[in-house]
C-alpha cells in the first residue's frame, strides 16, 4: 500500500506549487503500525463520509471523488490562509482520495495526517 500527501494554499503556497506528492510506502510498516494505520484511514473515511457512511474514494485509479459533506456543515469558516491537504491512499489498483482544509478538518484526518507526516519525517 501507498499513502500520498499533498498539500496547498497558506502563506507559502507559491514555493509549494508544482511539487510531487509525498509518498510513503507502508510495506515495511510492522504489524502494530500496519494496523494503526488501517485503523486511522478507516476513521478518516468514516468521518468525511459522515452518518451516511463513505461517500468519499473511488475504487480505481480514476481519481474521481465524491462529496464529502452535505447540508449545513459544509460551510467551512473563512480562513485565507488555510492549507488543503490531500490523502490518497492506494492499495493495488483501488485508491481511496481524502481531502479537508485547515477551515473544516477533522480530527479523524489530522491525525491520519499527523500520523503519516511523522512516518515521512523519520525517512
Amino acid at each position: 500500500m501507498q499513502i500520498e500527501v499533498s498539500s496547498s494554499g497558506g502563506l507559502t503556497a507559491g514555493m509549494r506549487y508544482g511539487r510531487t506528492p509525498q509518498v510513503l510506502d507502508t510495506t515495511g510498516l510492522d504489524a502494530d503500525d500496519a494496523r494503526a494505520l488501517s485503523e486511522l484511514v478507516r476513521a478518516a473515511r468514516s468521518a468525511e463520509a459522515g452518518p451516511g457512511g463513505p461517500s468519499v474514494g473511488c475504487d480505481d485509479e480514476s481519481g474521481a471523488v465524491g462529496p464529502a459533506r452535505s447540508g449545513p456543515a459544509a460551510a467551512p469558516r473563512r480562513m485565507p490562509d488555510a492549507m488543503s491537504y490531500t490523502i490518497t491512499v492506494r492499495d493495488g489498483s483501488r485508491a481511496a482520495v481524502l481531502r479537508e482544509s485547515d477551515a473544516d478538518m477533522t480530527e479523524e484526518f489530522a491525525a491520519l495526517l499527523d500520523w503519516v507526516q511523522g512516518r515521512l519525517a523519520d525517512r
